[in-house]
């Protein structure tokens, strides 16, 4: 009947291609089939308001349609008690860091109340422009997750109990949260030093107004390409593991593969040049400043020591974290 072909079609028109056919032909049995039964129990042929009366007990076609496939979220149930946690981290980040740098003006300025003023304008400015950068780029990356993790739920009734997954072991368990927290920090730093590196460095207020002096030497840009590749290579690695759910041989191995590139990396950097110091363009502002040349000196030796024992801590970090890997990998294996 002409009634049913339209139900079936405006179902259809909600449905992805690729399964729509298959769908409709569905529908279109048990659509038939209910109102064969409808009519011998009602002892008359079926008529176009048997039909109507039957179609209006399935329901709308969009809610049909809905039955068919899975919920779609952006960011879903599962994920969202972690988004929020990440948001809020990156809320109180971004206000410190605005807060600091309006703390940083008002020391700075002459005292005067339109000064401050501004000051406050532009810390505020810096805020919402970071609360909006770092939300964007959180919610793409939670949107990546939400996309490649396994879903869960039961799609089939029809399931073999023995494809279920082995028991995983403490060790090979995954600490999602942790992860994808780790995932997501990597990435805003990645961004941050692939369209920003050249904006990291001191930033004073001179004369009424902000200036910047860069204090990365060309050492580290020489270096920032292979940051950037294991970096990139460790994002990478987090996803394929929260998509499996568990660490297995293989991810551990190239767990420990990369850490070992890093810890070779961060060798290279303590063993070379300078990463940081003060540059010619920050001598010339701190001058600008009355501050004394020996001491602007010895505030590029306080920034080259700092980069050095971030580095000495980063290294400390890698070398333990290869020390578990190996263990697990290794004599933990051989004791099992």
């Amino acid at each position: 009947m002409e009634l049913i072909d339209r139900y079936v079609a405006e179902v259809g028109r909600h449905i992805p291609e690729k399964m729509r056919s298959d769908i409709e032909a569905e529908i279109r049995s048990l659509l038939e089939d209910n109102l064969e039964d409808r009519a011998r129990q009602q002892g008359r042929q079926p008529d176009e308001e048997m039909v109507v009366e039957m179609l209006k007990s399935y329901g709308k076609p969009e809610k049909v349609a809905a039955t068919y496939q899975p919920p779609r979220y952006l960011i879903g149930p599962r994920m969202y008690p972690t988004f929020l946690m990440v948001v809020r981290i990156m809320l109180l980040v971004v206000f410190i860091l605005s807060l600091v740098k309006f703390g940083f003006a008002v020391t700075l300025s002459n005292g005067g109340l339109a000064q401050i003023g501004l000051s406050f304008v532009e810390a505020l400015n810096t805020f919402l422009s970071g609360v909006i950068t770092s939300l964007g780029v959180i919610v793409v990356v939670f949107a990546i997750l939400q996309w490649k993790l396994p879903q869960q739920g039961v799609e089939s009734d029809d399931w073999d109990p023995r494809k279920l997954e082995p028991v995983t072991p403490s060790g090979d368990q995954v600490k999602t949260r942790s992860m994808i927290i780790e995932t997501i920090l990597a990435v805003v730093f990645l961004l941050a030093f692939l369209l920003y590196a050249d904006r990291i460095g001191m930033y004073m207020f001179v004369d009424g107004r902000w200036v910047f002096a860069p204090v990365l030497t060309q050492t580290f840009y020489n270096f920032l390409p292979w940051i950037c590749t294991l970096w990139g290579l460790g994002i990478l690695l987090n996803l394929a593991v929260l998509r499996k759910g568990r660490w297995q041989p293989t991810t551990r191995w190239i767990s420990a593969g990369l850490t070992l590139l890093n810890i070779v990396l961060l060798l290279a950097l303590l063993g070379g040049a300078p990463i940081v110091e003060t540059t010619p363009q920050a001598l010339e502002i701190l001058k600008g400043m009355n501050i004394a040349p020996d001491a602007a000196g010895r505030l590029g030796d306080v920034l080259g020591l700092l980069a050095r024992m971030i580095l000495a801590i980063l290294l400390i970090v890698e070398a333990v974290d290869l020390g578990q890997t190996l263990y697990s990998l290794l004599w933990k294996k051989t004791s099992d």
